[in-house]
């Protein structure tokens, strides 16, 4: 095994690097990594408890170990007093807003085990809710049976489908891969993802990332040896080819697990490879790449080389965003803000970005001592690249490598400043972005000389520049804040490039300025993907349901309604049909994300007004005509 930290292979253009999370590791099996708020959770077999009569080993038990600044976890401790119990618990997943778990255990009646017609203890999956202490709220999926098992859940963010993995009668092998989507309030039946993903061997410990990718482990399909780790992108119509995961990801032995993080440059994985703690031990995975890395064929690998553009010195420890845009140019829903558009005939609203210390993903990377930063872009999608350093100005750009010739190497220049960017938001009370006002620092805090001035956009976010190593007082045009007398350090906290001031207003706002403007502005929704002829958006393929939803809360005043055509060979009746049961569900889905039902209209016009009429239409023309917006009605 090679020291720690140190990358232990290359594969194509891409580093990917090893280290041993030697604190939580111990003699035994420890499995199951997945991140936790800024912890992680993971199964390991405690020195004492009950016993499995079957093993004669202790039960698996949920530890927790928070992360440090490297990412790397310190001593574990139990997890969760309510999910315990006599028996095996775990694996877990967690929906992205982290309030709800799914997770693996023996099932059970009364106080022991339930049993199948062979005499066998079988596992099932389970749900629970926290409650601000613990879980609570305990409840099997309808999936469950006691002639089989299900285990290793996988949710996607928005905890609509679930992945896991059953030797339930009817599939290809030993354990197979399942999915199985919440809809209407229940969970749909279990699908086997079929033969590309299954084998006749084994299928286990499923991971469905935010991107589509779908990880497991297999050792059915040809791989390095032992249980492997796989990738397929479930995320377009037509899937993705699997991908047999590169060393040192894969080994000789047993690879069974692996999970990562939103911006795919770093995550865990359990291996029973040599020179660990015990049996299987927990790695820190980092991928300098990020996850298009691991495609493989048709990925081109790009350096940035970032310098100061006074002295023309390379800049290391600089934060580099890589966000992907969608095909229709958005940026990831939790890095966008929204504006208004206004030309003589129409009012639209379109995605702005947001202050770089505001996004909500993390960075992918920092340059190296050099100055330098790889990454793997795929040549037919478009990028938008974000640099950062303290004392240095910001630089952005949309970046694309489909020329002929992809570039491999980019010289990009940051310009120094005697001050330090703070990104932040002005909210009134209701929660509600005040744009249009300006905010004034004052040396603080005693409220001195003027600093420096800043003027709110959309969504009430700015940008301020201000000098390192003071502390200020903000005041802003609109009225009092909340807090008037509290310092704003320019000093940034955790791992953030720059600081964050969020300020709140003492008093509500009247309706006037930028949000009464809305007034009958139109936000399109051209990515909410359906199936044909089906009301159940796709949700790994509809981002702007997110768009959607975070519009509402950014503005928690203004009204919508939607609006929903389709067009078809179908009669215009079922497509009427259509249109108002995807409006329905629309709502619906609003409603669970906390949006208030009474903020929301709908209308269904079916195939009644085209954008392009035709007679025999092409199936181009039917997808121009079925489109989906929202427009403003009240603020």
């Amino acid at each position: 095994m090679a020291a720690q930290g140190t990358p232990l292979g290359v594969v194509g253009t891409s580093e990917i690097s090893l280290e041993n999370c030697r604190a939580i590791n111990s003699p035994d099996v420890d499995f199951g990594p997945v991140r936790y708020q800024q912890s992680l959770v993971y199964l390991t077999r405690p020195r004492r408890g009950s016993l499995d009569a079957r093993t004669k080993e202790t039960y698996f038990r949920l530890h927790v170990a928070r992360l440090d600044s490297r990412n790397l976890p310190g001593r574990g401790r139990r997890f969760s007093t309510a999910l315990s119990d006599n028996f095996n618990e775990g694996p877990v997943s967690f929906t992205q807003d982290e309030q709800v778990i799914y997770f693996t255990r023996t099932l059970q009646r009364a106080g022991g085990t339930v049993e199948s017609e062979e005499g066998e203890a079988n596992l099932g999956l389970f749900s629970a809710y926290h409650d601000g202490y613990d879980w609570t709220a305990i409840r099997p999926l309808p999936h469950n049976d006691p002639n089989f098992t299900n285990q290793h859940p996988s949710v996607t963010a928005d905890g609509r489908r679930i992945f896991f993995a059953s030797n339930r009668p009817g599939g290809f092998g030993g354990y197979d891969l399942y999915f199985a989507d919440y809809r209407d309030g229940a969970w749909g039946k279990a699908i086997n993802l079929g033969p590309e993903i299954n084998t006749g061997g084994n299928e286990a410990f499923p991971f469905i990332h935010p991107s589509g990718r779908l990880f497991f482990s297999s050792n059915g399909h040809p791989g390095m040896g032992g249980q492997d780790l796989f990738m397929i992108d479930l995320s377009n119509r037509v899937w993705g080819r699997l991908v047999n995961l590169p060393e040192p990801i894969n080994s000789p032995d047993d690879d069974i697990s692996l999970s990562l993080g939103v911006s795919g440059t770093t995550g865990y994985l359990s291996s029973n490879r040599p020179g660990g703690s015990g049996e299987d031990d927990i790695y820190r995975l980092t991928l300098r790449q990020g996850l298009i890395s691991l495609e493989g064929a048709g990925a081109v690998s790009t350096t940035f080389s970032v310098y100061d553009e006074q002295s023309s010195k390379r800049i290391a420890g600089a934060s580099v965003w890589v966000e992907e845009l969608t095909p229709a140019g958005r940026l990831p829903a939790g890095n966008g803000s929204f504006a208004l558009e206004e030309t003589r005939d129409s009012k639209t609203i379109v995605q702005r970005g947001r202050p770089i210390g505001l996004f909500a993903e993390a960075p992918a990377g920092e340059t190296d001592r050099n100055g330098n930063f790889n990454y793997a872009f795929h040549p037919d999608r478009k990028y938008f690249v974000t640099l950062a350093k303290p004392g240095y100005g910001a630089s952005r750009f949309a970046y694309s490598n489909g020329a002929a010739t992809p570039l491999t190497t980019r010289d990009q220049g940051l310009k120094p400043q005697n001050c330090i960017n703070v990104a932040g938001r002005l909210v009134d009370q209701l929660g509600q972005g005040v744009s249009g006002t300006s905010i004034t620092y004052y040396a603080g805090p005693g409220a001195g000389s003027r600093i420096a001035e800043a003027k709110t956009g959309p969504g009430g976010y700015y940008e301020v520049c201000l000098p390192p190593g003071e502390e200020f007082v903000a005041r802003v045009a609109a009225g009092a804040l909340t807090d008037t007398d509290r310092t704003l350090s320019t000093l940034p906290t955790g791992t953030a490039p720059l600081p964050r001031h969020e300020l709140t207003l003492a008093q509500k706002l009247p309706k006037t300025g930028f949000t009464e403007k809305f007034a009958d502005a139109i936000l399109p929704l051209p990515e909410i993907e359906y199936p044909y002829l089906s009301a159940n958006p796709l949700p790994n393929r509809s981002p702007d349901l997110l768009v959607l939803r975070n519009f509402l809360r950014e503005y928690p005043t203004l009204k919508v309604i939607l609006i929903v055509h389709a067009d078809g060979p179908e009669l215009q009746a079922q497509l009427q049909r259509l249109t108002e049961e995807r409006a329905i569900r629309l709502r619906a889905y609003l409603e669970r994300e906390g949006i208030d039902p009474a903020r929301v209209r709908t209308v269904a016009y079916g195939n009644t007004q085209p954008l392009v009429f035709c007679g025999e239409c092409t199936e181009e023309e039917f997808r121009t005509n079925t489109r989906i917006e929202a427009k403003v009605i009240d603020w």
